[in-house]
């Protein structure tokens, strides 16, 4: 299994490019964690176009949110895993008695910073970016024939950006 001391030991290098940190995460995820992948979803826009004449003009209609896929190990005790259930889950219930809430939550509520750190093939830091986030959709543990190797599969709907 994954234990802390082999967590901590974890190098840069063709697997490991993606360092993340997640305000709020457990030991010993606290400080940083290694991630297997990032991948980024494009915002998706919806316009329509008006025409005066000849002149035309294209309206923004929506603008949907970020999605980000990461892929994350987690240690034995996936602590990661529970913690980031937890999580999701307490989005959706009050704070005050833990029950099912269909109110209304302030996004500033529930929404956590995610910094994410690229790395190239001679750990040279090639970019960091913060985003304000929150899980959505299914969390799902996958193993494999590597008992040691936990990956954690997880999808953050992003609200803001900014780099760093």
């Amino acid at each position: 299994f994954i234990t802390l001391n082999k967590l901590n030991q974890v190098e840069f290098g063709s697997q490991h490019l993606w360092e993340m940190q997640i305000a709020g995460a457990p030991a010993p995820f606290n400080d940083w964690f290694p991630a297997q992948s990032v991948e980024e979803v494009s915002k998706g826009a919806s316009v329509s176009s008006m025409s005066f004449g000849i002149d035309e003009v294209n309206m923004l209609n929506s603008y949907g949110a970020i999605t980000m896929r990461c892929e994350i190990l987690d240690d034995e005790n996936e602590t990661l895993t529970r913690w980031l259930k937890s999580w999701q889950k307490s989005i959706g219930t009050s704070p005050s008695t833990g029950q099912a809430y269909s109110g209304f939550r302030y996004l500033t509520d529930i929404l956590t910073t995610m910094k994410i750190t690229k790395y190239n093939w001679q750990k040279i830091r090639v970019s960091r970016d913060e985003y304000y986030v929150i899980p959505v959709g299914n969390i799902s543990l996958n193993r494999n024939n590597d008992p040691a190797l936990r990956v954690l599969n997880v999808n953050f709907a992003v609200f803001g950006q900014k780099e760093t």
